[in-house]
């Protein structure tokens, strides 16, 4: 059996989202099943499969006996098989980023939108592998989106990441009547580093600005401040940590970037 959630989380000093996101690589998946009480356990390789996985079998067996019987190799019905798997509308949504805590922001928020599987990686990982587009709809950070272009159908390109506006929270912080303290509160260095340029110039001299990267374990954060901006992720964690404190959550994802990843996924 495998560690729970939070028992790995502590073992190793990260934060619960990360180990939930690993538990549900697609690599990890099928090395392990699962057992009563939804612990992972590792998969007894001599098992004969059953039920969905034997299902795919029988299909995958049947696609391998026609191809024999009609004259083509098995390296011919591979190639012709990854062929039309990018051909066919995506069945999940693969973003990218280069920042550990934004393949778990990304992934969250999408996650609340669409009702199909969201995966995360690297930007070079796709590179290195380009199976990981099999059935994909990729977004990406636009500055990686020329990286991808040869790798991409000209009918699914890649849909780049559109952030949304800050002006609201930049806004507010320019309305508060007294000197404040000011929290920025994430999981991702990205975005507290992005955040800190983007309010600088609200904050000015008036007000004091905070950067705490949230990680697991920790009972108060914050300390003593009056206002906190977090992301998706932190959000509901400070609101039961510090309820006292006033917390707005800025949501990464434009509404323009969900738009056009809905189209996509219509196979528009």
């Amino acid at each position: 059996a495998l560690p729970s959630v939070r028992a790995l989380a502590r073992r190793l000093g990260i934060h619960h989202n990360t180990v939930v996101e690993a538990y549900r690589d697609p690599v990890l998946e099928m090395l392990v099943v699962r057992r009563a009480g939804s612990r992972l356990v590792v998969r007894d390789r001599t098992a004969r499969p059953t039920g969905i996985e034997s299902g795919l079998d029988q299909v995958v067996d049947q696609a391998i006996q026609t191809a024999r019987e009609q004259g083509y190799s098995a390296l011919q019905l591979v190639e012709r098989l990854r062929e039309r798997l990018l051909e066919t509308p995506p069945d999940h949504i693969l973003v990218t980023s280069d920042d550990p805590g934004m393949r778990i922001i990304l992934p969250a928020e999408l996650k609340q939108r669409f009702d199909c599987p969201v995966q995360a990686c690297s930007p070079s990982a796709v590179l290195a592998d380009r199976d990981l587009l099999v059935g994909a709809l990729l977004l990406s950070p636009p500055g990686h989106l020329p990286k991808f272009e040869p790798l991409m159908r000209a009918e699914r390109p890649a849909i780049p990441i559109v952030y949304a506006s800050p002006a609201d929270h930049v806004e507010r912080i320019r309305s508060l009547s007294k000197p404040s303290l000011i929290a920025v509160v994430s999981i991702s260095e990205y975005f507290l580093e992005t955040a800190r340029g983007l309010f600088a110039p609200a904050i000015g001299d008036e007000h004091s600005l905070r950067s705490v990267l949230l990680t697991q374990g920790e009972t108060d954060p914050l300390g003593a401040v009056d206002l906190a901006f977090c992301d998706f992720v932190a959000y509901p964690v400070i609101r039961s940590r510090r309820p006292d404190v006033s917390a707005v959550c800025h949501r990464l994802i434009s509404p323009d970037c969900f738009d056009q990843a809905a189209q996509a996924l219509r196979g528009g």
